[in-house]
């Protein structure tokens, strides 16, 4: 009988472990780990493709809507539906002050969760996520087509999740998208805690930014659930931002993201995901407009392979119309990384918020004196992929600057060249090699990107020896702008560039807060003199308003500006 007894427990013991659901599994897992990482949904998402046997996540039986247990109420609006109870362990505060029968908790809940579908879905245009409508009657969907949100005591530190169950409408196709067809879109539901009591912030704060990280993610998979994790979670992190951006709750990240920049861009499993999203910042704020990150995950969602690591291609795609790579985007941010600054005058190089970012700019990898007549070599194994080190160099005399690959070739890295004039203005040169006479020149910094991988490694050597005096004396100048006219101008204004030597040159026009508003030319030039004119529209050939624009003419190392002021 007493062995009986010991078979029957521990085969009870064994079912329990057997039969635990994947989110149970997955906090098992990081308490065990000891992780400080309070973002599950990442870690569930891994899971689930590392049990899958196939191209597909895996579909979890024990799951299977599991966090709908205890919970009694529904609140339904626009297309959510809120599961919640007033009993027992997952019980919300059921306060209701104001006496319309719904608990205050889920006014305050579902006032933002419609501020935020609104910018999400309304202001960027995304798609919904997939319905759950098509579900079997097998399945759990909450009762309805609704978006469900589940409010539940969560374990530990958790702020909430999203869970994806099964390819939309069974094909990975998300019915809501209009004109695409994706191949890997998911069917999901949301789950948010039923408090935030001893979480850092106020509720509202919590919920504010829980629940736009969280369904932004559901926004996600309903492009591409299989699209890398560093892109996900940054992404992710920087919608929280577009939508609640008097929070900050992503400026937590900086100071470790800035301490490592030699660190790769798309690491994965750390806090550095999360700080990432300075990326997606930067080329929604100096590139192009926050539509960007739409078009990336629009680029994503027709991929037909979910096996192979796409990210860096499909952002390369969606900066292409904007005469961008994922090259330079990563060059220009690593400069604006090291200039961290909110000035309006550094166009293209800016962060509106910088000057509230709680860092001074990234780790200096090497400060060093260069001494006239002693050659200087600085030597770094450190850097990793899509990564950027930094060096100041102080000197009094003219010195030629240049950079060596040492494992790979010189197209892996580029070497950018940051002088801070005296004046207070920037003169930004891109190219493995430079001369530089320090006169007028108030400091000078060097951003060294580790921008391509066919070298695999980026172990490099700066070389320092005296150069000659002329900060152009060894690079010449490309091209010159000049006598734009009539300015100002109300109609239509015409200017020159004086092409020295035959280059690929983007000609373009921003407004005084960086952003490209027409593209006038963008090609190789032969040698000689060229007219151009702006007609004072819009790409969109809609007519613009009156105020201060920039001419900008970008070569390979050259760029040159004229402002010209539009008067109606």
């Amino acid at each position: 009988m007493k062995h009986k007894l010991i078979f029957a427990l521990i085969a009870n013991v064994s079912f329990a472990q057997i039969s635990l659901s994947t989110v149970d599994q997955t906090i098992q897992s990081l308490s065990e780990k000891n992780t400080i990482n309070s973002h599950l949904t990442p870690a569930i998402l891994e899971f689930l493709k590392n049990k899958s046997q196939n191209q597909s996540l895996y579909y979890d039986q024990f799951q299977r809507r599991k966090d709908a247990q205890g919970l009694d109420r529904i609140y339904d609006f626009e297309h959510f539906r809120i599961h919640y109870t007033i009993d027992g362990n997952h019980a919300i505060n059921p306060i209701d002050l104001n006496n319309n029968s719904i608990p205050d908790y889920i006014d305050s809940l579902s006032a933002i969760i419609k501020n935020t579908s609104y910018h999400f879905h309304k202001q960027l245009s995304y798609s919904l996520p997939p319905s759950d409508g098509f579900y079997n009657p097998g399945m759990n969907n909450g009762g309805s087509g609704h978006y469900d949100i589940y409010l539940r005591s969560i374990s530990s530190n958790y702020y909430g999740f999203t869970y994806p169950e099964v390819p939309a409408q069974n094909n990975g196709n998300n019915e809501n998208s209009n004109d695409l067809k994706e191949n890997f879109a998911y069917a999901t539901y949301l789950v948010l805690r039923n408090n935030y009591n001893g979480f850092p912030g106020t509720e509202i704060e919590n919920l504010k930014v829980t629940f736009a990280h969280e369904y932004f993610h559901s926004i996600q998979f309903g492009y591409n659930a299989f699209e890398k994790r560093w892109l996900l979670e940054s992404s992710a992190v920087w919608a929280e931002e577009q939508v609640y951006d008097d929070i900050n709750d992503c400026y937590q990240f900086l100071p470790n993201w800035f301490k490592y920049p030699h660190y790769s861009l798309d690491e994965s499993g750390t806090l550095r995901e999360y700080g990432t999203f300075i990326f997606f910042e930067y080329i929604s704020e100096n590139i192009a407009d926050p539509s960007i990150v739409r078009d990336i995950f629009t680029k994503s969602a027709i991929t037909s392979n979910n096996t192979h690591d796409q990210s860096h291609r499909v952002i390369d795609d969606a900066l292409r119309p904007y005469g961008k790579s994922f090259q330079k985007a990563l060059n220009e941010m690593s400069i604006a990384n090291k200039i961290l600054s909110s000035s309006n005058s550094l166009q293209s190089y800016r962060y509106p918020e910088a000057d509230q970012y709680p860092i001074n700019g990234p780790t200096i990898y090497k400060n060093v004196d260069y001494i006239k007549g002693n050659k200087l070599t600085v030597s770094s194994n450190q850097l990793k992929r899509f990564a950027s080190q930094y060096i100041e160099i102080n000197t009094i005399s003219p010195i030629f600057i240049e950079l060596n690959n040492k494992n790979g070739p010189i197209d892996d890295m580029q070497l950018n060249t940051i002088l801070h004039k005296t004046d207070g203005s920037y003169f930004i040169i891109s190219n493995p090699s430079i001369n530089v006479d320090p006169k007028d020149i108030k400091s000078i910094s060097l951003s060294i990107v580790s921008q391509d991988t066919i070298g695999k490694e980026w172990d490099f050597e700066i070389n320092i020896q005296d150069g000659v005096p002329g900060i152009a004396a060894t690079f010449p100048t490309e091209f010159t702008l000049k006598n734009a006219y009539p300015n100002p101008f109300n109609s239509t204004v015409q200017f020159y560039i004086n092409v020295l030597k035959p280059t690929l040159i983007d000609i373009y026009i921003i407004n005084t807060l960086g952003k490209r508003v027409k593209n006038i030319y963008k090609g190789n030039i032969e040698t000689g003199s060229q007219k151009l004119l702006w007609n004072g529209k819009s790409n969109k050939n809609d007519k613009i308003s009156s105020g201060v624009y920039y001419i900008i003419a970008k070569g390979n190392y050259t760029e040159e500006r004229i402002p010209v002021t539009l008067i109606k």
